[in-house]
């Protein structure tokens, strides 16, 4: 699946998806550059992807716009509200990049040995290396389009 920003992002939206695509081994994090979604939309089909998502602003938070594949077209399927983010680059290179647990809908519930651990407390996720928080969001509201 793929992951990218809306036109005219700024740095924290372009964090984003770098860091949610670092943590997470199936989404692959595509600038957006001059890409008209219409492009977008037939490269997530031609590579088989049944989600595309997008990182836009909704006043002062981030917003997660999924959308969904239905038969040869995406339509908007939910958005999410996300607040106090937080990063942090790592110090080692990330050998094992899936984190366990099962976060969004969309994402495949992962099992496997990982180096990263990854917690769920109601709203808030958060993604840690030896006790050390590398990335976290807070949830703050889920809309069904």
């Amino acid at each position: 699946m793929l992951i990218t920003t809306s036109r005219y992002a700024d740095i924290s939206q372009k964090r984003f998806c770098k860091y949610f695509a670092m943590f997470f081994p199936e989404v692959k994090h595509i600038p957006r550059g001059q890409h008209q979604l219409r492009k977008l939309f037939e490269k997530a089909s031609y590579l088989g992807d049944d989600f595309l998502l997008i990182v836009g602003r909704k006043k002062r938070n981030l917003e997660l716009m999924v959308y969904k594949r239905k038969e040869t077209s995406f339509f908007p399927d939910r958005s999410f509200i996300l607040t106090d983010i937080f990063y942090k680059k790592p110090k080692d290179k990330i050998i094992s990049a899936s984190a366990k647990g099962n976060f969004f809908y969309f994402l495949e519930k992962t099992d496997s040995d990982s180096e990263i651990k990854a917690i769920q407390k109601e709203n808030e996720i958060v993604f840690k290396i030896k006790n050390e928080i590398l990335f976290s969001f807070k949830i703050l509201g889920e809309e069904k389009q």
